[in-house]
């Protein structure tokens, strides 16, 4: 028997995906995938010097997408990369029904799953820095998305913090490596 995903296992309503978010979702040994996407970044000092921290791509309207999820019995670890420009994420199962943490170096985001029609849209309802509790209302955020269009999974992130605007926006869609 195969053990269930970590998506598979945080939302309550996995089986009513879209069929591409649910394969992305359902892969139980490392899987790379692969496509092109729309980045901006954003232009402020604060913005910059958070985005770099972060490794966060640069603006490109066109960028080679390449995400790899590995999972194991602790969660998935997600290595992202836009054009050469490479960050990383850690997720585990939250302490809610559809939620997860992820995880970026020392910051933690409490992540909420909500589907609507054929959208699984994700809010950061709590957030941390080295385990201590932040404001929520400080908390970077925009909309966040995956849905399927022409059988391809399509994911749209837009972060944003108070006080600084505009952090990163990516938008695009992946496709299995090794399909076409």
């Amino acid at each position: 028997m195969v053990t269930p995903t970590l998506y598979q296992r945080v939302l309550t309503d996995f089986d009513r995906l879209p069929d591409a978010v649910k394969s992305f979702h359902a892969q139980t040994v490392e899987t790379t995938w692969e496509g092109r996407a729309t980045v901006q970044r954003g232009t402020n000092i604060p913005s910059r010097m958070i985005g770099a921290v972060f490794g966060f791509p640069k603006s490109s309207n066109n960028a080679n997408c390449v995400v790899t999820i590995t999972p194991d019995e602790n969660g998935e670890l997600w290595v992202r990369n836009f054009d050469g420009a490479r960050f990383s994420s850690r997720q585990m199962k939250g302490k809610r029904p559809d939620e997860i943490v992820e995880q970026f170096g020392p910051f933690r985001f409490d992540v909420q799953f909500e589907r609507v029609d054929d959208r699984l849209n994700l809010r950061p309802v709590g957030w941390s820095l080295l385990r201590v509790r932040l404001p929520l209302r400080l908390c970077p955020n925009g909309p966040a998305f995956e849905n399927e269009r022409e059988g391809k999974f399509c994911f749209n992130v837009e972060i944003k913090a108070p006080f600084v605007g505009l952090i990163v926006a990516y938008s695009g869609w992946l496709r299995r490596t090794g399909t076409s």
